[in-house]
């Protein structure tokens, strides 16, 4: 229910920036707030701790951010702090990009990896998914020393697995089955 009403603010806060030709600027905005929701557990509990009052977390948000965000996303934070919305600003921040990338033929993609990629590999990645999906991905690298290797894509709610672990499991069944 919360990615619902989370997309539907995102929608239209980007119509209308998209209108107001501001959209390049808020989306810039979107993905620093999604990175501090994602490294700072006090923001993250400023948006979600329903003790503090909605003119605080305004005064707070306004103190934080007046000369780094556009205007337009410090109106958009004033607005979810009156309706009480704030909590749902990661959700909206990753539909808002979502939204922006579509209408430029992009696509989101997580990349995950038990070693940081080169240049080249992430490259290589980049062109085969541009076959297969019709559209340029942006990677976001993300880093996990727990698989054994390879590496794991996901667009949308579309994972893709090349990792080793995979591989052992198809012939494990493949034996199985035999």
């Amino acid at each position: 229910m919360s990615k619902i009403i989370a997309d539907r603010y995102a929608r239209a806060f980007y119509e209308q920036t998209e209108k107001a030709g501001t959209s390049g600027d808020v989306k810039a905005d979107m993905d620093a707030l999604r990175d501090l929701h994602r490294q700072s557990a006090p923001f993250a509990r400023l948006l979600t701790d329903p003790v503090i009052s909605a003119t605080d977390k305004k005064q707070v948000l306004t103190a934080c951010f007046t000369d780094k965000l556009s205007p337009p996303t410090l109106t958009f934070l004033d607005f979810l702090a009156e309706k009480k919305r704030l909590a749902l600003l990661p959700i909206m921040a990753g539909c808002y990009v979502e939204l922006y990338l579509d209408a430029r033929g992009q696509l989101p993609a997580s990349i995950e990896s038990k070693v940081p990629l080169t240049e080249s590999q992430v490259g290589k990645i980049r062109e085969r998914f541009r076959a297969l999906m019709g559209a340029d991905i942006i990677p976001e690298m993300i880093v996990n020393p727990d698989m054994l290797g390879g590496f794991r894509v996901k667009i949308r709610n579309t994972i893709y697995d090349h990792t080793v672990e995979s591989k052992l499991l198809k012939f494990k069944r493949s034996i199985i089955n035999y």
